[in-house]
């Protein structure tokens, strides 16, 4: 549904197939897998019609897939200073997001290093982690090749843009952490 508000959510429909199919330790999960992503898409397709509708019979053209761009988007996507600038300016909004006194990131990450991380019996033990990371490479990538404008695109919508992964990333640092020696199983 996600899809259906914001490019982001389409965006988030591919991290979350490609992760489903890629966090696997053997061939039989793989194979399990395969089998249940099947339903998983005929899901997101159920909706995605109606947005691929939308967007191809009523919604403007935006920045990435207007006519014209690609040359540029090309050109934008070799140039390495777009990557720096577009880095430190998601490491900025990590880092205020919240606009509390101690960011959020430092806390979840001190409270992990004295919880230290669980023993992975699984790959779906990480498949949280992995699915907000990659939204975020996926952000990474779209504000490399996008907008003309990348520091104001980076000023008015990264915050935004973390805020929509928080929640993933607060449920995958959770689920990766020991239990601790009050709640662990007897």
């Amino acid at each position: 549904m996600a899809a259906w508000s914001k490019n982001e959510g389409l965006l988030f429909c591919g991290v979350l197939v490609l992760t489903f199919l890629a966090m696997v330790r053997s061939r039989a999960e793989l194979a399990e897998r395969v089998r249940m992503v099947g339903p998983m898409v005929l899901g997101m397709l159920a909706v995605l019609a109606f947005v691929g509708h939308f967007k191809y019979h009523f919604a403007p053209a935006n920045d990435l897939v207007a006519v014209g761009k690609t040359a540029s988007m090309g050109a934008r996507l070799l140039d390495l200073s777009r990557y720096s600038v577009t880095f430190w300016g998601i490491a900025e909004g990590i880092l205020t997001f919240g606009d509390w006194l101690v960011p959020p990131v430092i806390v979840f990450g001190v409270w992990l290093g004295l919880q230290g991380l669980r023993k992975v019996e699984s790959g779906s033990v990480w498949w949280p982690f992995v699915v907000a990371s990659l939204q975020l490479v996926g952000y990474l990538v779209v504000y490399v090749v996008g907008s003309d404008r990348l520091e104001w695109q980076l000023e008015t919508s990264a915050e935004r843009l973390l805020l929509q992964i928080w929640p993933a990333a607060v449920f995958s640092l959770l689920y990766l952490a020991k239990d601790s020696a009050a709640t662990e199983k007897r």
